[in-house]
């Protein structure tokens, strides 16, 4: 196994700058390496390994057998020409009344042209494959061609996706490689729900992951891509006609940060609110927010495109024990997505640039926040 040694502080000096030197040393000591062995390679900075008493990693990378489950990642990406990407791959696994089905969804923010372009792929009859040794989902887009390809375990995976929209084609070919532990959110990665009591959900994150590949343009052009995403994956059973907001944060100081807060769509009270920020390495001490121990807020009111729906473009994020208040601004207004005929609900998923203090010292970043089902005018 090629595993990071040596300086580990020095060496997060380098992952704090992923448009240049970081990713650029990661793809080149990856580019090197056979298939076999890079799926082999260790670049977690963090000692020691986080687990948790709820989920076992990388068992519980493979699917499970429960009502309501999804892989999914967002990122950032540079190419050596200077471009700038943000995108989102996720793939559903949807209990409905004849049985399960297969959703996955490609979005591309072009930050070049200042364009969003996304599609819904599927729905496929049929749950996950069944595996226990890791995931490995595909759905396609019939008619379009298009489609959606997320694998692997243990912090290394691969994710091909590709969308036809009215202003072309975009197509992303990535690999993932986990460089800080999985975060176990919410009570070590345990949702218990106050009603109904029989929802629960199981959620963890990789918060913090080199990403290379390539990304190809409508023009047909293809470039090499390097940059960061975050993974989730979560599930169990959700409680029924819910909203959400999430935050997720990379900061330029080592730090990632997640909030949460799952509403109640009738009568918008909380079902949970929780956080997390996961320190930078070697210790990467991992603290769980409460709903007391954050705020989160909303300015700039906007209007998606396709649905009429009141999103917003400008958040706020202070947690006060920790001396930290950060705004996350959307690179664009334009992140909606929904597609009416797919039996998923509309929301805004959008990548966002971070800036404020910790600890009164000035911060920078990335992210993505995510708002749903909001109730349209």
């Amino acid at each position: 196994m090629f595993t990071v040694t040596g300086k580990a502080e020095e060496m997060f000096k380098l992952i704090s700058r992923w448009s240049s030197s970081f990713a650029i040393a990661v793809t080149l000591v990856l580019g090197t390496l056979s298939s076999t062995a890079a799926r082999a390679v260790d670049l977690n900075l963090c000692r020691p390994p986080a687990s948790s008493a709820w989920i076992l990693l990388p068992e519980d990378d493979a699917p499970h057998d429960v009502a309501d489950e999804w892989y999914y990642t967002t990122g950032h990406l540079r190419t050596p020409s200077g471009k700038r990407y943000g995108f989102e791959t996720v793939v559903f696994k949807v209990k409905g009344q004849s049985g399960f089905v297969t959703i996955g969804q490609v979005a591309v923010t072009d930050l070049n042209d200042r364009t969003f372009h996304f599609e819904t792929l599927g729905p496929v009859p049929g749950p996950f494959p069944t595996s226990t040794d890791g995931f490995n989902v595909e759905v396609t887009g019939g008619v379009s061609m298009s489609m959606l390809s997320m694998s692997g375990d243990n912090g290394s995976y691969h994710i091909t996706g590709s969308l036809t929209d009215d202003d072309g084609s975009y197509r992303i070919d990535l690999i993932l490689y986990a460089v800080k532990n999985p975060v176990y959110q919410a009570d070590d990665g345990l949702i218990q729900y106050a009603d109904p009591p029989s929802s629960t959900q199981y959620y963890y994150s990789r918060p913090r992951m080199a990403a290379f590949g390539s990304v190809t343009a409508p023009d047909g052009t293809t470039e090499v891509a390097f940059g960061q995403s975050w993974f989730d994956h979560e599930y169990g059973t959700l409680p029924q006609e819910i909203n959400w907001e999430w935050f997720s944060i990379q900061l330029d100081d080592g730090r990632e940060i997640m909030a949460y807060n799952i509403r109640d769509a009738k009568t918008q009270t909380s079902y949970a609110k929780f956080g997390s920020i996961q320190d930078p390495p070697p210790g990467c001490r991992v603290q769980s927010l409460g709903e007391l121990d954050f705020d989160m807020s909303f300015e700039n009111e906007i209007t998606g495109r396709q649905t009429g729906i009141t999103y917003w473009n400008t958040f706020g994020l202070s947690v006060p024990s920790r001396h930290i208040s950060l705004t996350l601004k959307a690179e664009l207004d334009d992140q909606e997505v929904f597609t009416p005929d797919k039996g998923l609900p509309p929301y805004w998923e959008g990548s966002v640039k971070v800036s404020g203090t910790v600890h009164r010292k000035p911060v920078s970043g990335v992210g993505y926040v995510e708002l749903v089902e909001y109730q349209a005018p």
